[in-house]
């Protein structure tokens, strides 16, 4: 497991190496690599627990009790 994550940090090390010299702006440099960032963090863990919820799960955890109470009240 962790031969994977090894592996997932170089890939990321090496892609953000090639494409840091083609971002000219700034804003766009600090957005892209937050988004990368985060995607990496997300690889890492999903390596590491393979029970990490999906954007599934997040939207039936926020939206259900919303939905029982619109239920409710009709």
């Amino acid at each position: 497991m962790l031969l994977f994550c090894l592996l997932v940090v170089c890939l990321a090390a090496v892609t953000v190496y090639f494409d840091y010299h083609s971002l000219k702006n700034k804003r766009v440099a600090v957005a892209y690599f937050s988004m990368y960032g985060i995607g990496l963090v997300i690889a890492i863990l999903s390596i590491l627990n393979r029970d990490l919820p999906g954007p599934i799960q997040l939207i039936h955890y926020m939206m259900d009790p919303i939905v029982k109470i619109v239920f409710k009240t009709i």
